[in-house]
């Protein structure tokens, strides 16, 4: 069985915090500023550690995308805003690890099929690529065809 001073060890190691500062209940992606990718990878490191296995963790409700500023996410919520936040805390984790499951249970939700906050990016970045390559072509080819 695990103790909380395992935990906290984990957490010390992956994040760099103080041991001083953690206690049962603190919130690991709010109040250790752990989110984004950095917290995909706190939780996979964690799934191998303590051998959970996060087969249903879902990790819109717990932290948030790497990317802060989006177009598409401005127009459509990312999964993250269509659900109430449940923080990862010490005591989560070690529930789960003496589990050695992801002990959440979810409440009843839907999320849209696709990721059209994610689609948005996508074609404004190709047009402005596309955009860009057109300007460059126009600044190659013209002064090569020149008048004749």
């Amino acid at each position: 069985m695990y103790e909380y001073e395992d935990i906290y060890g984990f957490l010390v190691k992956r994040l760099g915090v103080k041991r001083a500062k953690l206690h049962e209940e603190i919130h690991v992606s709010d109040e250790l500023g752990c989110d984004g990718d950095d917290f995909s990878e706190l939780m996979d490191a964690y799934a191998k550690r303590f051998a959970v296995d996060i087969s249903a963790y879902l990790w819109y409700f717990h932290q948030g995308e790497e990317i802060s500023m989006s177009l598409g996410a401005s127009i459509f919520p990312p999964p993250n805003f269509r659900v109430e936040r449940i923080p990862v805390t010490p005591r989560l984790l070690l529930e789960s690890a003496n589990a050695g499951r992801w002990l959440v249970e979810y409440p009843v939700h839907r999320m849209p099929r696709r990721r059209y906050d994610v689609l948005v990016d996508r074609v404004v970045a190709l047009i402005v690529i596309a955009t860009f390559l057109a300007l460059i072509i126009h600044r190659v080819v013209a002064p090569a065809a020149g008048p004749k």
